[in-house]
């Protein structure tokens, strides 16, 4: 047990995919250069479709307890069939699959001779990463009642202090969410005690995260979650804008 390192506020699940959600928003800037746009889009696949391996393996150790031999003798495929029973002909899971197969065949195990790999790392195969990763996390989390993942709704918490992203939980989330008044039935889930009850029809609890996705998506990541609060400066607030501050 002395070999085992923890350190506060570390998720690399979370650490990755809000990486790959920076990485989109960087590639919608206006005249952005060809080289930097391609590096976001090669760096926010890679980031996307690892962060969902690094969620099913923290999962599969905590809520299953796998040994390193199960989770290295099984592909993250046979993993998430594993969590979501009947998913292989799911649209979403078989867009993972293409996603997956462009970070192998392009960037983990490049092996052409020719120059195909910049085509393929790009802003569609970037969102399609992102947004399979997004609700298959949420259908993980929904089907064995696990903790809400806030990060999937593309959104981070920041400490005033560091200026940098901060993993809260999900309680703070929705009460920080209810505080703003963008997010239209909250009182459905959150109690006046602030007891979360979660739906218990998928479409229902879809829109916990789709609903934020989409409504900054459709603003270009450019609107105010939140402000920090001039009266209470050092607590935590939440934005889309994580690391351009």
């Amino acid at each position: 047990m002395d070999t085992l390192v923890y350190k506060w506020d570390s998720q690399l699940s979370w650490e990755l995919f809000s990486e790959a959600v920076y990485c989109y928003r960087q590639t919608l800037k206006p005249n952005i250069q060809q080289h930097k746009l391609h590096m976001f889009c090669k760096n926010g696949i890679f980031s996307a479709i690892t962060s969902i391996e690094a969620f099913v393996n923290e999962t599969l150790i905590k809520q299953f307890k796998w040994t390193k031999t199960q989770l290295d003798k099984n592909g993250i495929e046979t993993k998430i069939k594993f969590l979501l029973k009947n998913i292989a002909n799911d649209t979403v899971f078989n867009t993972f699959k293409n996603c997956k197969s462009v970070r192998n065949n392009y960037l983990v195990h490049h092996k052409r001779p020719d120059h195909k790999y910049v085509d393929e790392l790009n802003q569609n195969n970037l969102i399609n990463s992102i947004e399979s990763v997004q609700e298959l996390i949420a259908k993980i989390t929904f089907t064995h009642k696990l903790h809400f993942q806030y990060w999937i709704t593309g959104t981070n918490f920041i400490n005033p202090h560091n200026k940098d992203i901060t993993l809260e939980n999900e309680v703070e989330f929705w009460r920080h969410i209810k505080y703003t008044g963008k997010f239209k039935g909250i009182e459905k889930i959150m109690s006046p005690s602030g007891e979360i009850v979660y739906p218990l029809n998928w479409n229902d609890y879809k829109t916990l995260y789709f609903g934020l996705w989409d409504m900054l998506k459709q603003n270009n990541f450019d609107i105010e979650i939140e402000q920090q609060n001039k009266r209470f400066h050092q607590m935590p607030y939440l934005t889309c804008k994580y690391w351009e501050l």
